[in-house]
């Protein structure tokens, strides 16, 4: 994919003329999904695709658009060609765009993933013969994921990763059922094990009768899942400089100093851990990571090439949602099997599932 694409935007650099900038950016993945239900394969198949965005810029003017791939050089570059003359042709009719921000500075970067997954069907069959006797419902993702960019000022950027992800449900009835998630860059019998040993103990549990449980005041574990929904809640703007310029931020009160969260919490988004490219559209390379909040206070938020031009600060990389790719949420000191007896212990111990705040 990658000399796919190289060969493309040079081809397209070649036919710019007077002052025009091109920004090219590259999306493709070479996946194999498997849907199962019942405890048995529904669906298999894989997904090999690409697609470029082009856009074009001429002084404080621009127009971006895009394309998807065939693989095939010269039918891929009519295509192109094709969409680089439709944006000429609508420069003329767009006003200036003040907040308009690209890279003018030569930042390459290649970062190359060399894990070796495991056979998808050596896998899914590891999972079914764990999973026997149970009703399992889940889904299946493994492969390759590209990014690039590359502008006609001579940046040359380009990120593949791969994982697998397996997210999958055990039912005992109706609307009782457990669901776990194992996921990574090499196979592991034993974690895959007790992740299934795991569910099977739930399963057990949620299989009993239910209990109504009377109102007033408990303590509550929060699950690592449980908290990573809690952060992507907060992620619908809460993280982002645009929102809290505009007041329309979630975590205000903390971004003003008036409140703060528990200490035990330290959040981070770390692209040089993470599954995300190391820039982003516009050509600005990411810093290995941004602290948003340090022991419960807030620090910094994320900063897109926009909002950096129309607030005039630096832009640390993020995409222009300003929205998390690869948060890193400190872990606690309480590990998984004390979580229980806990509830009866030191009430200031910090739960399991990464920081998690005592409900």
């Amino acid at each position: 994919m990658r000399g796919h694409f190289e060969s493309l935007v040079s081809s397209l650099f070649s036919s710019l003329t007077g002052d025009e900038v091109l920004l090219c950016g590259f999306q493709g993945e070479d996946s194999d999904f498997v849907r199962m239900n019942q405890g048995r394969i529904r669906q298999p198949g894989s997904v090999r695709q690409s697609s470029v965005e082009l856009d074009l810029i001429v002084g404080q003017r621009h127009a971006e658009g895009s394309v998807s791939l065939s693989g095939q050089r010269e039918l891929d570059l009519g295509r192109l060609r094709g969409l680089l003359d439709e944006l000429r042709g609508r420069l003329p009719f767009l006003a200036d765009d003040p907040h308009l921000l690209y890279a003018q500075e030569i930042h390459d970067t290649e970062d190359l993933d060399d894990a070796v997954l495991p056979d998808s069907a050596s896998a899914i069959d590891a999972v079914l013969s764990a999973a026997d006797g149970t009703d399992l419902v889940g889904i299946w993702a493994s492969g390759a994921v590209h990014r690039g960019f590359a502008n006609s000022l001579g940046q040359r950027n380009w990120f593949t990763a791969k994982s697998f992800h397996l997210d999958w449900s055990l039912y005992a009835r109706a609307d009782k059922a457990v669901k776990s998630s194992y996921a990574g860059r090499a196979w592991s019998d034993l974690d895959f094990g007790a992740a299934m040993a795991r569910a099977r103990t739930q399963l057990a549990a949620v299989a009993r009768p239910a209990r109504t449980i009377d109102p007033g005041g408990y303590r509550v574990f929060l699950a690592p899942a449980a908290v990573g929904e809690i952060v992507e809640l907060l992620d619908w703007g809460g993280f982002s400089l645009k929102a809290q310029r505009t007041r329309h931020s979630s975590l205000m009160a903390a971004v003003d100093g008036k409140k703060a969260l528990s200490d035990k919490i330290t959040l981070r988004e770390n692209t040089a851990e993470g599954f995300a490219p190391g820039f982003e559209g516009m050509g600005f390379v990411k810093p290995p990571s941004v602290t948003l909040f340090d022991a419960g206070r807030y620090r910094d938020a994320l900063v897109c090439p926009r909002s950096a031009q129309e607030y005039g600060v630096p832009t640390n990389g993020a995409n222009g949602r300003e929205s998390l790719e690869s948060y890193d949420l400190a872990g606690g000191s309480l590990p998984r099997d004390e979580a229980l007896a806990a509830q009866h212990g030191d009430r200031e111990r910090s739960f399991e599932g990464r920081g998690a705040p005592e409900g």
